[in-house]
């Protein structure tokens, strides 16, 4: 049975995820207490945390892409 899952229900939790994190230091945070809070670090704890939550909701999650310029590519885009 297919059911649509609507991307805004990811969007929300992916914020929510995220807020833990914004403007804090990360290495006073879990999981980064522990491990390094390098790209790679961060992306594989988001891709966790939100495959499960994608697993929840009944849809899959294929990949993460993140980015340490991702400002600049955005500019560009915009222009």
């Amino acid at each position: 049975e297919n059911e649509f899952v609507a991307y805004n229900q990811i969007e929300k939790h992916m914020k929510s995820f995220l807020d833990n994190y914004r403007g804090k230091c990360l290495n006073l945070i879990y999981p980064f207490d522990r491990i390094t809070p390098t790209l790679e670090n961060i992306c594989k704890e988001i891709y966790k945390n939100v495959e499960e939550y994608c697993n929840e909701v009944g849809t899959d999650l294929l990949k993460v892409e993140i980015s340490d310029n991702f400002y600049e590519e955005l500019n560009e885009i915009v222009k």
